[in-house]
């Protein structure tokens, strides 16, 4: 079976909108989130409890590193902050 070059982008274009970990990152923190002055942000303790217990599961102290990595060390994360630098480190990781 032989498929011309736009039908091949079509299907590339809708595999790769099917697997989105920075959106799905996104609507899983919205459920979690809380609102101040400054906009959205999620309590430490919490973002720590979502991601030792759903989806691939990691240590607490895999993320405990990884939010001083990317420079989260206070109790209030921001949200859409959170959520770029994973986006960043992400890319970089992906096109070094």
């Amino acid at each position: 079976m032989r498929i011309d070059f736009s039908k091949f982008l079509r299907i590339l274009y809708t595999e790769k909108t099917k697997f989105n970990p920075i959106n799905d990152i996104r609507q899983i923190l919205n459920g979690f989130h809380e609102t101040n002055e400054r906009g959205r942000y999620i309590n430490r303790e919490e973002l720590i409890r979502i991601l030792t217990r759903c989806g691939e599961r990691m240590a607490r102290e895999e993320v405990e590193y990884a939010l001083r990595r990317i420079g989260f060390e206070y109790e209030k994360i921001p949200v859409e902050e959170f959520i770029i630098n994973i986006n960043a480190k992400t890319s970089m990781a992906m096109h070094p």
